[in-house]
């Protein structure tokens, strides 16, 4: 065993330079002076030094794996030695104390570390097998934010009734509200853009107050937009809404000329289509309107339906009957019976389907848009009577019209006039040769006939007139006029008389029916038909009759065959000798003035005269004859 030895008795006030192996303990009972960069080592292999640089005293380990200890039994303190500032403080057992200046700013706890102050790093990692928290604790305040990780969930939170801000640029970025409200702000961090209400679970983009589950605001004046987009050719970009029951999309369908669409499933038929010229199809992916509804109907509850923009204009749909509104006034009713009133609430119906139209003077117009000068044309009730006008439009009214029938209050008809006088009162004022009426029932070759009836309500008693197409023989598509009566209850017509095309007039009874009286008919140049008479009530201007014996000496008695009547023969004068003889009081002449007919009846006035003369001849010849027997 080595003694320590008192160096101060061996060296007093010595500078050694070199080494000094001393073995045994060194006691010294003054300073040992080491230069600068002296090194006082320790260890066998040199495994670490004290020394000073000249500024500043370095406690320095040589080993890789060597470390360099302070130990105490109670604490290790780190500090100024003139101003008395701690620099850090380790107790055993307890806590380890860094600080600033002074002042405490870095403990570690029983549970981790206490930070005074802000911390700077470049990371910061925590690690823990449960749940590693960052705590930051505001104690004036008593905030306190913590960043957790744990269960495979990360959390940053507050313990506290705070919010938790998100800044960018010292700009509010996110702002988590402490009743769970999270607001999104624009670049100025003033604003909040996108906000969720988490008591009402709404969302809100440009609304801070959200009504619905999403509400879009746009607040510079400019449309709110809401993008989805495909990039995909002919693809369709949607938007899914559903419930647990089912889902809809609606989006913009690139394989259909990029027509919005809504369906209730994305492989499903669409339901609704908007296309780009704006036509809507419901039913239909092409409409071809700009409402197109196919497979169903449209269906409006009692008292709505369609409305113009000033709310005044409307079509409504009420129960059983569907009214029109113009100027918030109705201005035609459809009702359960079909039947249609216009301008008044309450149609005739007692014959469903029929028209009702009511007002002072109620016109229904027809408009023809090819026609010329009769382009529209329109019935009026008024006052009794009914009527038709044709004319031409001029704006909303109509111009150059001309009332072409009338109906009036007592059921009298008037055709080309106002003011009929029978039931059927044709008339048109026009000059020269006119037709006013024309009743046709056949085709052009047809053999039948068209009638107009005249008599009582039932045929019984009745009268007809009729033209019958091609009934007399005449060939080709000639007529006849036939008059025929009834004369019996419940019999049938008989045909009375015949006009024929060609003029002649055949009188089935004619024949049949005799008389002794002489023939009283003549049929005159121009074809009347007019009674010969006798009477001094129908003569004037009577002289004696100057023609007699004398010139029917003159006439020659003929026979003859007529040029339509066979050949059968017939006697009788030549007109144009009767003529010629100066006879001309017994011939009839044409419209050319030629001999065409004699009045046979009146020549007995002529054979007469005759007569008397040769009675005169007589009688003078028989006194002669007289005379000279008795002479």
């Amino acid at each position: 065993m080595t003694r320590a030895k008192d160096i101060s008795k061996i060296v007093t006030d010595a500078d050694l330079s070199g080494t000094l192996d001393v073995t045994g303990e060194v006691n010294l009972s003054a300073n040992l002076n080491l230069g600068d960069n002296d090194k006082a080592v320790f260890g066998a292999g040199s495994d670490g030094y004290i020394y000073s640089d000249g500024t500043n005293l370095i406690v320095e380990g040589q080993n890789a794996d060597s470390e360099v200890s302070l130990l105490s039994d109670d604490r290790v303190y780190i500090g100024s030695k003139g101003a008395g500032e701690s620099f850090a403080i380790f107790n055993d057992d307890g806590a380890v104390t860094i600080y600033y200046d002074g002042s405490p700013k870095l403990s570690t706890t029983s549970t981790g570390i206490d930070v005074t102050g802000t911390v700077t790093a470049d990371d910061i990692t925590l690690s823990d097998a449960d749940t590693p928290t960052l705590t930051l604790t505001d104690t004036t305040n008593t905030l306190t934010t913590f960043l957790q990780s744990g269960n495979s969930t990360a959390i940053l939170g507050t313990s506290t009734a705070h919010d938790i801000r998100f800044q960018a640029n010292s700009n509010d970025a996110i702002r988590i509200a402490s009743n769970g409200d999270i607001s999104f702000y624009e670049d100025t961090g003033t604003t909040p853009k996108f906000f969720w209400d988490a008591s009402a679970e709404s969302l809100g983009i440009g609304d801070t107050t959200p009504e619905n589950t999403l509400t879009v605001v746009e607040t510079q004046g400019n449309t709110a937009v809401i993008k989805a987009r495909t990039t995909a050719i002919n693809g369709r970009a949607a938007y899914q809404i559903g419930n647990d029951a089912d889902n809809w999309f609606m989006g913009i369908d690139g394989g259909n000329s990029d027509a919005f669409f809504i369906s209730d499933a994305a492989d499903s038929s669409d339901r609704l289509v908007i296309t780009g010229s704006g036509n809507v199809g419901i039913g239909t992916d092409s409409p071809s309107r700009k409402l197109h509804i196919a497979g169903s109907h449209i269906r409006v509850d009692d008292g709505y339906g369609l409305e113009g923009s000033g709310s005044t204009d409307k079509f409504v749909i009420n129960n059983n009957y569907l009214t029109m509104f113009t100027a918030s006034v109705e201005r035609m009713r459809i009702d359960s019976l079909g039947s249609v009133g216009i301008g008044t609430i309450s149609p005739f119906n007692t014959r469903p389907g029929s028209l009702t139209v009511s007002n002072t003077a109620p016109t229904v117009y027809f408009e023809d848009t090819n026609s010329g000068s009769y382009g529209v044309g329109s019935f009026l009730f008024q006052e009794g009577y009914l009527s038709w006008t044709a004319g031409s439009r001029s704006g909303t009214g109509t111009s150059g019209s001309s009332e072409f029938f009338r109906i009036d209050a007592s059921g009298n008809v008037g055709i080309g006039l106002t003011a009929p006088t029978t039931r059927l009162h044709v008339f048109k004022n026009a000059s020269g040769e006119q037709t006013v009426a024309n009743f046709a029932a056949h085709n052009y070759g047809d053999a039948a006939a068209t009638y107009i009836q005249i008599g009582t309500e039932y045929t019984d008693g009745s009268s007809r007139i009729g033209s019958i197409n091609n009934g007399d023989g005449g060939g080709g598509n000639t007529s006849a006029l036939v008059f025929e009566t009834m004369n019996t209850v419940g019999g049938s017509f008989t045909e009375r008389m015949r006009i024929r095309h060609d003029g002649r007039v055949n009188i089935p009874n004619a024949y049949t029916e005799t008389t002794g009286n002489s023939a009283n008919l003549f049929v005159d140049t121009d074809g009347r038909l007019i009674r010969a008479t006798s009477s001094e009530r129908y003569k004037n201007t009577i002289t004696d009759a100057t023609h007699g014996l004398n010139e029917l000496l003159t006439l020659r008695p003929v026979t003859y065959k007529g040029n339509n009547d066979g050949d059968t023969v017939f006697g009788g004068l030549i007109a144009e000798e009767v003529h010629d003889a100066g006879l001309t009081e017994f011939v009839t002449y044409n419209d050319d003035g030629q001999p065409d007919a004699l009045a046979y009846g009146n020549m007995v006035s002529l054979c007469i005269k005759a007569i008397q003369e040769l009675k005169t001849e007589l009688d003078e010849a028989k006194a002669r004859i007289v005379a000279l027997e008795t002479a």
